[in-house]
């Protein structure tokens, strides 16, 4: 299973920029009438998706190594771990229900401006939620040194 968690350094940026492509393509899209950008949003957020369930299986499996095989002094490092997973999860979530909603809208062709302005809003607020992800797991990273050969 240390291969599972190899991948999470290897695939975590992937829904950062991701996430937030989609945010720029969505607005710029929607802002200039551009429907190319509008439509490869969806796409861009879909993959997203995809790569974020890659980096939460990676991440969970990398927490449960670092648990089992880490350093003798897991109390310093467990709330930072435990806040960044579940941040993790929550942009999952979050995202995953944002697209089923953005994808329905699509299907049913009622992309208002009003419906727009509020998707727009929701995928700020994913945005935010996945930038307060990342900053967490850097902290573990380049505060605390956990997954780096200072804690070996």
């Amino acid at each position: 299973m240390k291969f599972i968690a190899d991948l999470h350094p290897l695939v975590i940026h992937f829904p950062l920029v991701l996430f937030i492509l989609y945010f720029f393509f969505e607005s710029i899209g929607f802002l200039f009438k551009k429907d190319f950008l509008t439509k490869s949003s969806v796409i861009i957020l879909l993959l997203g998706i995809f790569f974020s369930i890659i980096s939460v299986l990676s991440g969970n499996q990398a927490e449960q190594m670092f648990f089992i095989f880490g350093v003798d002094d897991l109390e310093k490092y467990r709330e930072s771990i435990i806040n960044h997973s579940d941040l993790a999860t929550y942009s999952l979530a979050y995202f995953t229900l944002f697209t089923f909603l953005r994808i329905y809208y699509l299907l049913k062709k009622k992309l208002s401006s009003k419906v727009m302005y509020i998707i727009i809003l929701l995928s700020l607020f994913g945005v935010i939620l996945i930038i307060l992800t990342g900053l967490s797991g850097g902290k573990l990273v380049y505060e605390l040194g956990v997954g780096t050969k200072l804690l070996k």
